[in-house]
């Protein structure tokens, strides 16, 4: 039997081609330690009473003639549930497919029944469930797990349109790839094996990205409207990045995006009219730990408001920004441990960052690397701004270094601020370092330390010609981590 549904996807998404360029943040020549080379918690599906009984098939007795009904079946064609048994006649099966308006939709690949959509004879596929069209006001897709792992390889890409939530077993039960025709919009180039419109939510499952799509979890462009959300999700082993976000996108909790090729997650999108794209990480087990560049990189004109989880063990920056956003980024609640050059590194765009209770520490080169930028030469402030702590009733009570174990300090420095503006601009309150008072060595470069011959070096700062002066950063009140 076939069943038509109207597929649909969003054709208003803005499109931007994502390969190893994309991770380039830095100003040329600079070592930003972004690679240019390409780049479990089970949530039990909702309590669901039994869907009724169909009633019995009424209709006249079998006079030989073929049956006209058991061609296309509609939504909620009660016919639709018929099956042929061996010697051609119809039995009734108990199947109804499932409607249109339906709120609730299951799915289980493992079912025998036949594939219709309701509790007790689910549709094999998710494709089948998010190619019915859009609901009249909400629907949520169930889709069974087990243990081990029951995997969905669909055949082409999981669309989720507004007011849908996929909502998994578990994202150690359910795993979602896309296995063919994995491409919609502009192509390939930015679309994951999942892709959430504006409104849509990816609850309790594992996607990956397959050989075939480029992302495993893909946002659209939404600027307007109800955010799309994941939640309960790993995101992982993608061959470029676990989540690609065009707009913005709410994350959290307990989101894994992890062992990815690219980014953990990469944020883009936006205007330079003054529409940011906001990507949100809220809740507790949230990480973005051990992908092959960064944990989060945000680009464009996307802004990142950060409330906690990791972003360590990276091979480049736990998270990097490249940002033109007119509002600050907010990190709060990070820990940023053992990535492959900083904890943080904001460079190559104009935002300014706001940095409350993170712990910085073991990286390879800095726990924190800030380049502030100015419009002409006539400017003075610069355009962006770092605040790690003020004295006016908003502590930082960051970690930036320790006094031992010395092997938990960053190898080159606690931070390294670019193009720093003059003596004592930058307040820092209640933080940690090395020592304290934190000791501050002018350098001509980020990548071109002196040797002190003094010790650690908690903060080396490159001033800005003209603007800048010495010992940039004025502490009021630090002590010793950890």
């Amino acid at each position: 039997m076939r069943r038509a549904f109207a597929g649909w996807l969003c054709s208003s998404c803005l499109v931007f081609g994502c390969s190893g360029g994309d991770f380039g943040v830095g100003a040329s020549g600079e070592d930003t330690g972004v690679s240019t080379d390409g780049g479990d918690t089970d949530i039990p599906p909702p309590d669901s009473p039994p869907l009724d009984s169909p009633p019995l098939d009424s209709r006249p007795p079998d006079d030989g003639s073929p049956d006209s009904n058991l061609g296309d079946a509609t939504p909620g064609d009660a016919t639709s549930g018929d099956a042929i048994s061996i010697d051609g006649t119809p039995t009734d099966t108990g199947c109804t497919l499932v409607g249109v308006d339906a709120v609730d939709v299951y799915v289980n690949k493992n079912s025998t029944a036949p594939s219709m959509g309701t509790a007790s004879c689910p549709f094999k596929t998710i494709r089948e469930a998010s190619t019915m069209g859009p609901p009249s006001t909400t629907r949520t897709i169930h889709v069974a797990g087990g243990t081990p792992t029951v995997e969905y390889a669909e055949n082409g890409l999981v669309d989720l349109g507004s007011n849908v939530t996929l909502l998994g077993d578990g994202a150690s039960r359910v795993k979602i790839y896309c296995n063919s025709s994995c491409t919609t919009g502009g192509g390939s180039s930015w679309i994951g094996s999942v892709n959430l419109q504006g409104g849509a939510t990816l609850d309790g499952v594992t996607v990956v990205s397959g050989t075939l799509a480029a992302h495993a979890i893909s946002s659209a462009g939404v600027l307007v409207g109800t955010a799309p959300k994941i939640k309960n999700t790993i995101a992982r082993d993608a061959k470029n990045h676990g989540i690609y976000s065009q707009g913005n996108l709410d994350i959290g909790p307990n989101v894994q995006a992890t062992l990815n090729v690219g980014n953990g997650v990469m944020g883009t999108g936006g205007s330079g009219s003054g529409t940011a794209a906001l990507v949100r990480v809220s809740g507790t087990g949230n990480s973005f730990d051990g992908n092959g560049n960064c944990g989060l990189q945000i680009v464009g004109f996307s802004r990142l408001d950060f409330g906690g989880g990791t972003a360590s063990n990276n091979g480049a920056n736990g998270i990097a920004f490249g940002s033109y956003a007119t509002a600050a980024h907010v990190v709060t609640e990070l820990t940023a441990k053992n990535n492959g050059v900083n904890g943080i590194l904001a460079s190559g765009g104009s935002a300014s960052l706001r940095l409350r209770n993170s712990v910085l520490l073991a990286n390879k080169s800095f726990g924190l690397r800030f380049t502030f930028n100015y419009a002409t030469d006539a400017y003075v402030p610069p355009i962006n701004s770092l605040d790690i702590g003020t004295s006016g009733g908003s502590p930082g009570n960051n970690t930036f270094g320790v006094g031992s174990p010395t092997s938990d300090r960053n190898v080159k420095g606690s931070m390294c601020l670019d193009q720093s503006p003059g003596t004592g601009t930058v307040a820092a309150h209640t933080d940690k370092f090395a020592t304290c008072a934190p000791l501050q060595v002018s350098a001509t470069g980020c990548d071109s330390l002196p040797t002190t011959g003094t010790g650690y070096v908690d903060i080396y700062y490159v001033i800005k010609p003209v603007k800048g002066g010495p010992d940039p950063v004025s502490v009021s009140s630090c002590s010793v981590g950890p």
